[in-house]
C-alpha cells in the first residue's frame, strides 16, 4: 500500500519544485544574455620584462611619446609561432609574440621601427612619432598569404564605414569612402594600416585630402582598384568612382569597365550587386583555381583565362584573370599576375570604331592579350629545347648525360603544365566561332576565330615540342649506349694486349721437366721480343679500327 505523505510534507515538495523551475528559467535567461551579448576582443598580452634586451626604450621619460607596436593575432600555424624581432634605429630591443605588444618611449622625430623573422629579412619603417593627439602612434606586425612578416602605420578611425546601406532603387552597395574628422597630413598617413572602431578589423587605407579631413577606404588590398570607367559610342566618358557603376550602367548605349586585382569577398559582393553578377560566378572568381573556360548566365557570359609569365629564375607564374561579361558591363578580376591590362584599354580607347562594339569587343582585347603572352614563353622554351639538343651530341661523361636526361624530362613537364593551361582555353574560345554564339558576341565571330587560331596555333607548337622532347630523350640514351659501347671496345683492346704477354708467361711458367726452350740460351730475350712484337701488331689493329 502506497505511503501517504503528510500536509508539511506535501508542501515541501511543491516548494522544492518551483526552486527547481525559478532556477531553469534563470539559467535560460542567463544563457540567452550571453547569447546576445558579443564577446569582449581578447587584449594583447604584454612583452615579459626578461624578453627585452634593451631596456632604454620602454621606460617613460619627460619628453618622450609612447609607440605601441602589436602583432596581430593570426590563427595560422605557420606563423603564429615564429619570433618577430623588433629593432629601434637599427638596435634589437625585444621580440612579439602572437597577440603580444610592447610599449617605446621615444623622442619626437622620425625613427626606424623594424621587424624580422629567422625566415624573413629586416623590415623597417620610417615611424613620424608625434605628440600631436590627432595622430595615433601605433604599428601594427602582420604576416601576408606568403608567410612574410610586414609592418606598417596604424590610425584609429572614428567611424565606420563597412556597412551596406540600401539605395532608393532598392538595390545595395557598400559606401567604400569615410572621412576622419580632423584636419590630417596626408604624408603622415598615407599608406598606414586603419582600424575600425566597430569591427575591430585592420584595413589597408588609401588616404587622400581633398581641402579638408582625410578621406580613407576600408577592407582590403589600396590597390584592389585598378581602373573604373565608362564608354559610350566608342568613347571614353569618366573614370568614375564605384559608387557612381549603377548610374552609368542604367544608361542606354553606355557600358562600364572595372578592373580588379586581388579583390576581398566583400568587394566581389559590392561587385555583384551593382552588376547583378551570378552567385557561381562570384563564387568561382572567389576561390580561384578554376580550368579556363566559358560559361553563359543568362544574357552574360563568364571567362576564366590562365596568365603564364616567368620569373627570374626561369620557373612559371601562373595566374588567372576572371571577366563578366554583359550587354552594359565588363569586370575583369585577376589574380597572381604581375603584369596589368593597361595596354588593353589604351588600345581599346584608340580604335573607337571597334570599342562601338561594346562589352564583346572589351573581351576580345582581354582574351588576345593573354594570348599573345604565350608566344613568348612557347618561344623562350623552344630556345631552351634547341641547347639542349646542341648538348646531347657534344662529349659528355656519365654525369653530363644523367644531367641533360634530367633537363629534358623537366623541360617535358613544364610543356605539359603549359598545355594544361593553354589547351582548354582553345576548346572554350571555339564556342565563340560558330554554331550558336551568345548574343553578346554576335558579329564578333571573326575577331574571336583569329584567337582561336592563335591558340591552335600555340597547342600545336606545344604538341609538336613534346615530340621533339621525347625523341631527344630516345637519342641521348642512344648517345649514352655507344659511349658505353665505346668504353667496352677500349676495355677489350687493353684487356688483349695484356692476354698475349699472360698467355705466353703462363706456358713458360708451367711446371714440367722438359721444355724444348726451357734451357735456350737466348729464350729469355726472345720471348719479350715475341711479346712486343704481338703487342705492337695488335695496337696498330685496335688503333686503326678506332678502338684505341
Amino acid at each position: 500500500m502506497p505511503m501517504r505523505l503528510s500536509r508539511r510534507g506535501r508542501a515541501a515538495r511543491r516548494a522544492a519544485l518551483a526552486a527547481c523551475v525559478a532556477l531553469s528559467v534563470l539559467s535560460v535567461l542567463t544563457l540567452a544574455s550571453c547569447a546576445s551579448t558579443p564577446a569582449e576582443p581578447v587584449p594583447f598580452k604584454s612583452v615579459p620584462a626578461e624578453r627585452i634586451v634593451r631596456q632604454g626604450y620602454t621606460q617613460p621619460g619627460p619628453g618622450l611619446v609612447a609607440v605601441d607596436v602589436r602583432r596581430e593575432r593570426s590563427r595560422d600555424v605557420i606563423v603564429r609561432f615564429r619570433d618577430a624581432l623588433v629593432y629601434i634605429d637599427g638596435e634589437r630591443v625585444t621580440d612579439l609574440m602572437n597577440g603580444e605588444h610592447v610599449v617605446f618611449y621615444l623622442p619626437p622625430g622620425i625613427h626606424r621601427i623594424g621587424v624580422s623573422t629567422q625566415f624573413d629579412p629586416v623590415v623597417e619603417l620610417n615611424f613620424v612619432v608625434t605628440a600631436d593627439p590627432r595622430y595615433t602612434n601605433r604599428a601594427s606586425v602582420t604576416f601576408n598569404d606568403d608567410h612574410r612578416i610586414g609592418l606598417q602605420r596604424v590610425a584609429v578611425a572614428a567611424v565606420a564605414a563597412v556597412a551596406m546601406r540600401p539605395r532608393i532603387n532598392n538595390s545595395k552597395r557598400a559606401p567604400y569612402a569615410a572621412r576622419l574628422n580632423m584636419a590630417a597630413d596626408p604624408s603622415l598617413l598615407k599608406g598606414v594600416l586603419v582600424r575600425s572602431r566597430e569591427t575591430g578589423r585592420p584595413s589597408y587605407a588609401t588616404l587622400t585630402r581633398e581641402g579638408g579631413p582625410v578621406c580613407f577606404r576600408f577592407e582590403g588590398n589600396p590597390n584592389m582598384l585598378i581602373n573604373c570607367a565608362a564608354y559610350q559610342d566608342g568613347r571614353k566618358l569618366a573614370d568614375i568612382d564605384i559608387d557612381a557603376i549603377s548610374d552609368y550602367v542604367a544608361r542606354p548605349e553606355c557600358f562600364v569597365w572595372v578592373a580588379l586585382k586581388d579583390p576581398s569577398p566583400d568587394e566581389l559582393a559590392v561587385m555583384k550587386e551593382e552588376f547583378d553578377l551570378h552567385e557561381l560566378a562570384i563564387e568561382d572568381a572567389q576561390h580561384g583555381h578554376q580550368r579556363p573556360k566559358i560559361e553563359e548566365y543568362g544574357d552574360s557570359l563568364f571567362t576564366v583565362m590562365h596568365t603564364v609569365e616567368m620569373d627570374e629564375n626561369g620557373e612559371f607564374v601562373i595566374g588567372e584573370v576572371a571577366v563578366f561579361v554583359g550587354s552594359n558591363y565588363v569586370l575583369s578580376v585577376r589574380r597572381g599576375t604581375r603584369a596589368g591590362f593597361q595596354s588593353v584599354r589604351t588600345r581599346c580607347e584608340h580604335e573607337p570604331h571597334l570599342l562601338k562594339e561594346g562589352s564583346a569587343f572589351v573581351l576580345y582585347a582581354l582574351i588576345d592579350d593573354v594570348v599573345d603572352r604565350y608566344f613568348p614563353i612557347v618561344e623562350a622554351m623552344s630556345t631552351e629545347l634547341e641547347a639542349l639538343e646542341d648538348r646531347i651530341f657534344e662529349k659528355n661523361d656519365s654525369a653530363a648525360s644523367r644531367a641533360i636526361v634530367q633537363d629534358l624530362y623537366t623541360m617535358k613537364r613544364r610543356l605539359v603544365t603549359l598545355q594544361h593551361h593553354i589547351q582548354p582555353l582553345r576548346e572554350a574560345v571555339s564556342k565563340l566561332t560558330g554554331g550558336r554564339i551568345p548574343s553578346i558576341c554576335s558579329g564578333m565571330q571573326a575577331y574571336f576565330r583569329d584567337v582561336y587560331d592563335h591558340l591552335d596555333r600555340i597547342v600545336r607548337t606545344i604538341e609538336g615540342r613534346r615530340e621533339i622532347v621525347v625523341t631527344a630523350v630516345q637519342v641521348n640514351l642512344g648517345m649514352i649506349s655507344l659511349a658505353e659501347s665505346e668504353i667496352t671496345k677500349r676495355l677489350g683492346s687493353f684487356a688483349a694486349l695484356f692476354a698475349v704477354p699472360t698467355m705466353i708467361a703462363g706456358i713458360y711458367g708451367m711446371n714440367f721437366e722438359r721444355i724444348p726452350e726451357l734451357h735456350f740460351k737466348f729464350g729469355y730475350p726472345v720471348v719479350l721480343i715475341v711479346m712486343l712484337a704481338i703487342d705492337f701488331v695488335l695496337y696498330r689493329r685496335f688503333r686503326k679500327a678506332g678502338w684505341l
